[in-house]
């Protein structure tokens, strides 16, 4: 079982777990309003499918828009996807990996992230910002 998804805004990473002078855990703004925006568009291009427990495959593909401060000859070179020369406002793979895997968690669309066994993830300049993720089911378990 394969299903594609586009979530068309910009990806956002984890962010770190913050806390109060009480001593309550709460996650960041930016990341909960991603997980509650992306959750939109993943629930649209699920239709009501999700994976029983299982062996998981994640491949995401992350876009950004190339910094306006930028000569036009390297945006058109980064556009070309000659390389990603990442500039520091994008957040690094693995927590744009691990928000994704939130949010499909969130969703239904995964029983639990520990399922997934195989994770692609690579970031791309673009000028539409997006994420497209395609989430595949190798074995089902039945019990």
């Amino acid at each position: 079982m394969k299903l594609k998804i586009t979530i068309p805004i910009r990806p956002v990473p984890m962010g770190r777990s913050k806390s109060t002078k009480a001593g309550h855990h709460y996650t960041p703004i930016k990341t909960r309003l991603y997980q509650e925006r992306a959750a939109i568009f993943v629930k649209q291009a699920m239709d009501g499918v999700s994976f029983p427990p299982g062996i998981i495959t994640l491949k995401a593909r992350f876009y950004f828009t190339p910094p306006k401060s930028w000569s036009r000859k390297k945006r058109d070179e980064a556009l070309e996807n000659v390389y990603f020369r990442p500039t520091g406002r994008e957040g690094d793979v693995s927590n744009l990996a691990k928000n994704l895997e939130d949010v499909l968690e969130k969703v239904g669309l995964l029983q639990n992230d520990k399922d997934i066994v195989h994770l692609e993830a690579t970031k791309f300049f673009s000028e539409d910002e997006r994420t497209e993720c395609e989430v595949t089911c190798l074995v089902y378990e039945y019990e």
